[in-house]
C-alpha cells in the first residue's frame, strides 16, 4: 500500500433536521470528495463534530461508512476519547472494519497532565485494542483540545510502536512547530492542519495537508499539490497560491465547522446539512452576510460547479 499522503479533506458530518446523522448523505459527500482530488477523507475529526456523538453513534457511523463500498484504504476515522475505554472501543471497530488508520486525540478533558500519564494511556490503549495492524495517526489540536502530543512524547510513542504510530495532524497553524516535526521526525507523516502551510509541508518533508476546508477547495488544493510533487518539475503557480491563502482567509471569518456546512448545505441544496450539534450554532444572518462578503471578490469555490 502506498504511503499516507496527499490531500485529505477532515469531512463534516450531515444531520437530519433531528440532529441524527444523515449517512446515505455522508457516504455520497465521501464520494464526492474523491471525485473532485481529495486522496482521502477523515471522519469523525473536530470538523465532524465527532466528541457531540455518542460513542455508539459513533460505532454505527463507522459501520454504516464500511457497508457502502467506499474504499476505507482512503479513510481514516477519528476515535480520541477522554474515557479510556470509549477510545479502546471506538479504535478497535474503526481497525476491524478496515478503516486506514485512526486519528487519535489525547484524553482531554484534564488539563496540565504529565507525558508519563499520556504515554501510560496510549500503551493501554494498544493493549486493549491487541491490534498488531492498527494504524494511528497523532491528533495534535491543543487550542481545541486544551492538551497536546510533546516533542519528547512523540518521539516515545514512535519508539515503542514504530509500525503503528505512522503520522501526525499538526493542526496548530505554527509554521515553525510545523518545520520542527518534519524535521524531528523525518519516518512519520507529518499532515498540516491548513492547506496555506502545505508548501511548506512538502518542502520540509511532510506528508500534505488535513483540512476542514478542502470539503469546498480540494480541486484547486489538489491540482496545487501535484505540481508539487508529481514526477515532473515542479511548476508552481504563484495564482494557486494566492487562491489557496485567499479562499482559507475568507473561510475563517466565521465559525469553521458552521461555515463549512452553510457552504455546502447551500451547494446541495439540503437546508437540514446546514444543522449542527450543540453546542455549535449554525450561522445567523449576519455572520452569513460576512462570509457572504469575503468570498464575493473570490471565483467560485473550487469544488462547486459540480456536486
Amino acid at each position: 500500500m502506498e504511503p499516507l499522503c496527499g490531500i485529505w479533506a477532515a469531512s463534516i458530518t450531515p444531520l437530519q433536521a433531528d440532529l441524527s446523522v444523515d449517512h446515505e448523505g455522508l457516504s455520497r459527500h465521501v464520494q464526492w470528495l474523491f471525485d473532485n482530488g481529495c486522496h482521502g477523507a477523515v471522519l469523525l475529526g473536530t470538523t465532524g463534530e465527532a466528541n457531540s456523538f455518542t460513542v455508539s453513534e459513533r460505532v454505527e457511523l463507522m459501520v454504516r461508512i464500511a457497508d457502502s463500498g467506499l474504499p476505507l484504504n482512503r479513510i481514516v476515522a477519528g476515535t480520541g476519547c477522554t474515557a479510556l475505554p470509549d477510545t479502546i472501543e471506538l479504535t478497535s471497530r474503526a481497525h476491524t472494519l478496515g478503516f486506514r488508520a485512526v486519528l487519535l486525540l489525547p484524553p482531554f478533558y484534564y488539563k496540565d497532565v504529565t507525558d508519563d500519564g499520556l504515554y501510560e494511556g496510549f500503551q493501554r490503549m494498544m493493549d486493549g485494542v491487541g491490534a498488531e495492524g492498527l494504524r494511528v495517526l497523532l491528533y495534535h489540536f491543543p487550542r481545541m483540545a486544551g492538551v497536546g502530543y510533546s516533542l519528547e512524547l512523540i518521539s516515545r510513542l514512535h519508539a515503542f510502536y514504530p509500525d503503528q504510530v505512522i503520522g501526525i495532524k499538526d493542526s496548530t497553524g505554527d509554521a515553525e512547530h510545523l518545520v520542527q516535526l518534519c524535521t524531528e521526525f523525518p519516518d512519520l507523516r507529518i499532515f498540516t492542519g491548513t492547506e496555506k502551510l502545505l508548501q511548506l509541508c512538502l518542502d520540509s518533508g511532510g506528508a500534505g495537508c488535513i483540512s476542514a476546508s478542502v470539503n469546498v477547495t480540494s480541486r484547486l488544493c489538489r491540482s496545487f499539490y501535484d505540481s508539487l510533487s508529481g514526477p515532473s518539475e515542479r511548476v508552481i503557480d504563484p495564482e494557486e497560491i494566492e487562491l489557496i491563502s485567499r479562499f482559507r482567509a475568507a473561510l475563517e471569518v466565521v465559525p469553521f465547522v458552521a461555515g463549512i456546512k452553510y457552504l455546502i448545505s447551500q451547494c446541495v441544496d439540503r437546508a437540514e446539512w446546514n444543522t449542527t450539534r450543540p453546542p455549535l450554532k449554525e450561522l445567523d444572518s449576519e455572520q452569513i452576510s460576512t462570509l457572504q462578503a469575503h468570498l464575493s471578490d473570490l471565483p467560485t469555490l473550487p469544488n462547486f460547479d459540480v456536486y
